[in-house]
């Protein structure tokens, strides 16, 4: 992250400005810009977040919107990960995340990007490199479809950055999950490692998601 920036005005447009190699500005190109720009197609904004390499804006519906690179599933549109050029999956102009609906939140990291929905659930897609979406103790599976997050039905907020997804439950408990390495919050979750932890309660991954 750190390569572009964007930001939702009053009247619900999404403007962002930065590095465009995978068309992250949303424009319809891969042109850097120094200026903001509004991104096409997107109205009724309210809450927009700038990934690496690719954006999702909320919008009034409880839609969610992205754009940008797709070479892990960052845009929630299915499909298998392949090819070897940017024409296989770069996506300069935005398009509804498919099957995801009324969304109060969302966040997006390094390579994954997240939803929180009115009901409390957690939906997740991408990255899932140190299984922080669904938190398996086997190889990471990539997510190229939101996925829900086991065991998590009264969410509230979520961040989501390099390979840790912490969600703000309704009981003021924040829990996370994924690998500390490269978050420098001290965590002692463990690379990959094998669960998820309630802040309080960091040196015990063993302990998951509360049932």
């Amino acid at each position: 992250m750190g390569t572009h920036a964007c930001a939702v005005t009053l009247e619900g447009e999404v403007w962002c400005w930065g590095r465009n190699s995978a068309g992250q500005l949303g424009d319809g190109t891969t042109v850097d810009r120094l200026e903001a720009k509004p991104v096409v197609g997107v109205q009724n904004a309210v809450q927009v977040a700038a990934g690496g390499a690719f954006t999702c804006a909320l919008v009034s519906d409880g839609t969610v919107q992205c754009w940008g690179t797709h070479s892990r599933g960052q845009l929630g549109r299915g499909g298998e990960i392949q090819g070897t050029g940017p024409e296989d999956y770069f996506f300069p102009l935005a398009a509804p995340v498919p099957g995801l609906s009324d969304v109060v939140a969302i966040d997006a990291g390094s390579g994954i990007a997240c939803a929180v929905r009115a009901d409390g659930t957690l939906w997740c897609w991408s990255g899932n490199t140190a299984n922080e979406i669904d938190g398996s103790p086997s190889a990471p599976t990539i997510f190229t479809s939101p996925a829900r997050v086991p065991n998590l039905s009264t969410v509230v907020a979520v961040q989501a950055e390099g390979q840790v997804v912490c969600a703000l439950l309704s009981d003021a408990v924040v829990w996370c999950q994924g690998s500390s390495e490269y978050t420098g919050r001290g965590l002692d979750m463990g690379l990959s490692g094998p669960g998820p932890v309630p802040l309080d309660q960091a040196n015990d991954y063993t302990k998951g998601f509360p049932e």
